[in-house]
């Protein structure tokens, strides 16, 4: 017990480096986990080992801590505001993942239809706990209240309006109909230019 609980230390330690280090490159937490998972079973020796029991709590222990983190990013009123994002998108992606990986898993790799739909599901939802929080920090997701900027706004201004607000396009008004857009590349290739 001693040793798991060393192990278990540790884990945490490894953990909460990998995760400050992947959060200033806005990465979810679950990557940082998944590494740490990988790295733990690697130098303690998990892999093909016998002892599966620590293993199975060492692995229990990560489930707490990684719901832990998930409770404390989420409210009830955040839920509300990113019901259609989290309940319609997330179902979406979910489902479509679940049914390329549960064909893959069935046709490809020849496993039975209940192993094909406990692979497939369980990569589908942990997908989509990967992809949802990354879109979502990365501003891939299609905005309600996009920036515009005036067709005779200057190209370092957009650049600086782009890099205020983390953003890489901006929209084109003229009198107040929409002209255009304009991308961070474009911005970046005229001012090297």
């Amino acid at each position: 017990m001693d040793s798991i609980l060393v192990i278990i230390a540790i884990s945490l330690a490894i953990a909460s480096v990998i995760n400050i280090v992947l959060t200033k490159f806005s990465i979810s937490h679950i990557i940082g986990y998944i590494i740490t998972g990988t790295l733990v079973s690697t130098v303690f020796d998990f892999n093909g080992s016998k002892n599966l029991d620590s293993l199975e709590l060492i692995g229990e222990f990560g489930i707490v801590f990684l719901m832990f983190t998930i409770g404390l990013e989420m409210s009830f009123s955040k839920l509300d505001k990113m019901k259609k994002l989290i309940f319609y998108n997330g179902f979406m992606q979910m489902a479509f993942s679940a049914i390329i990986i549960f064909i893959m898993a069935f046709y490809a790799f020849t496993l039975d239809a209940v192993s094909s739909l406990v692979i497939a599901l369980s990569f589908s939802l942990s997908s989509t706990a990967i992809v949802l929080p990354y879109l979502k920090k990365s501003k891939d997701i299609m905005s309600k209240k996009p920036t515009y900027i005036s067709n005779t706004c200057m190209v370092t201004e957009a650049l600086e309006i782009m890099n205020r607000k983390k953003i890489t396009v901006l929209l084109v008004a003229k009198n107040k109909k929409l002209h255009g857009l304009v991308h961070m590349h474009d911005v970046l290739s005229f001012l090297s230019s």
